[in-house]
């Protein structure tokens, strides 16, 4: 007879059955119900005749049931971890719907539980605990599981007892716990394996060659160790240069091709070009790929097909051809485009419009250091499209603004008078540009002690051959005086 505390309820006809005949979504059947329950039919989806609920019509085999993605990290064609109430999870994710135990060392409740064979498999511990008794061993380097020896030291088990070894290839003496060879020999083992690996990307034998010769350069330069974690990183330039020219080619060349920015992440082979082939590096010829590629920028952030293209492709024209005659620089037509495009976008982002006065007077409002730098642009407008734009109004306008901003300087200084923030130096600088129109540089550069002469009221500042007065707030007056 069966034990009655080994039975199992059916959760179908009720019965205290000794075995369960199929558990189908938390459901339990005895082997009658089961047979009741499910008949043979042909699986919808992979067409197999297996057992399926007969009131369920949209039931699939076992198979197809688990022919799901893993319902946490959703991938598929993975190997089934478990399966779970709410469908199958992958190996690497099976471990989130473990139950928890408690840790024989902490007690913490963790779903990752390890036997470790330091106490031969006695204790059932957390990845924490297993964890802490592993470090860096002190002459190997290793993380590996440590021990103390006589002398205090923490090393991992090949260290603490074998000691010293020779090295198999060189012969050198190293730490038991590196292998059979050390550090160096390994490294360099390593880049000889990458390099012949790499070389059989190229066609061309002298390619491959000039690719071999970068390598042990490389590693010549900075180490074996960092020449064979990098070298395939410089893999795709010897590649691409192979492609285009089939040997190695000028620096101009070069740069035509991959631009400047493109050659200043493979910094290291174009060195190795120069050290090795003597390719003269041109640093005049990078700058101004730099500056083309910037204006090339400048000129696509407007729509094309638009009249502000059509104007700033003309501009940039009429400027091309003042570098040609000897009259302007790449930087300088950079400089003079970059507020003409922000001028444009900023009077119609779409660019189906040109500026007019309200649109540049906003945008000076916004931008009053621009004045300079826009004038050629206005003045070209003016000239091609007839738009009567004017700088003299709002160059009034910035003059009033700034004079605002300086007098809020100055309120607000003289209100910090009996602070500790008060700073003379600066009341200097603001004071004479409000009152005297002395440029703020000027002014700041004044030395209180060394140019200053103290009044009663003020200080008389003497730069170059003139003679500035200033006030000074009566709260700092003594003070000054007393400087």
């Amino acid at each position: 007879m069966s034990d009655p505390e080994k039975l199992v309820e059916c959760d179908e006809c009720g019965r205290s059955v000794a075995k369960i005949w199929r558990n189908y979504n938390g459901h339990k059947y005895c082997s009658t119900c089961y047979a009741r329950e499910f008949k043979r039919l042909p699986c919808p989806r992979c067409g197999k005749f297996v057992r399926l609920p007969r009131h369920i019509p949209d039931a699939v085999c076992s198979k197809c049931e688990l022919d799901k993605p893993c319902i946490r990290c959703g991938r598929s064609n993975y190997s089934i971890g478990r399966v779970t109430q709410y469908g199958p999870v992958c190996n690497a994710c099976s471990v989130y719907f473990r139950e928890k135990h408690p840790c024989d060392n902490c007690g913490t409740m963790s779903p990752c539980l390890a036997r470790p064979t330091a106490d031969n498999g006695q204790k059932r511990l957390c990845p924490k605990c297993v964890r802490s008794s592993h470090g860096r061993c002190g002459a190997c380097g290793r993380h590996r599981r440590l021990q103390h020896t006589e002398d205090g030291r923490l090393l991992c088990r090949k260290c603490a007892e074998i000691g010293e070894v020779r090295c198999v290839q060189c012969g050198v003496s190293m730490s038991a716990g590196y292998g059979v060879r050390c550090e160096q020999c390994y490294w360099t083992d390593l880049l000889e394996k990458r390099i012949a690996i790499n070389a059989a990307a190229f066609f061309s034998p002298a390619m491959a060659q000039h690719f071999d010769r970068f390598g042990k350069w490389l590693a010549s330069r900075s180490g074996a160790h960092k020449a064979a974690i990098t070298i395939n990183r410089y893999l795709p330039f010897f590649v691409e240069m192979e492609a285009v020219w089939k040997e190695t080619t000028s620096y101009e060349a070069l740069l035509q091709h991959f631009g400047a920015k493109t050659l200043r992440r493979f910094c290291v082979p174009m060195l190795w070009l120069s050290e090795a082939l003597g390719i003269e590096l041109d640093a005049r010829l990078r700058e101004d790929s730099s500056e083309r590629k910037r204006i090339e920028a400048l000129s696509a952030s407007i729509p094309v097909g638009t009249p502000a293209a059509e104007a700033i492709g003309i501009y940039r024209e009429t400027l091309s051809a003042k570098m040609a005659a000897g009259k302007t620089s790449l930087q300088s037509i950079r400089l003079a485009m970059k507020p003409a495009v922000s001028l444009l976008l900023a009077a119609d982002g779409a660019g189906r419009t040109l500026p007019n006065q309200s649109s540049v007077d906003l945008y000076l409002s916004q931008a009053p250091g621009q004045i300079a730098a826009i004038t050629g642009f206005i003045n070209f407008l003016n000239q091609r499209y007839g738009c009567w734009l004017s700088l003299q109004c709002i160059s009034k306008k910035l003059g009033v603004m700034r004079r605002r901003r300086l007098e809020e300087q100055l309120v607000a200084m003289i209100r910090s008078a009996q602070s500790d923030e008060f700073q003379t130096n600066e009341w200097i600088a603001v004071a004479l540009e409000y009152f005297h129109e002395v440029p703020r540089h000027v002014g700041c550069a004044v030395e209180v002690a060394a140019g200053a002469k103290c009044h009663e009221k003020g200080l008389e500042i003497r730069i170059g051959n003139q003679n500035y007065w200033i006030a000074i707030p009566e709260s700092r007056r003594i003070t000054s005086h007393q400087n």
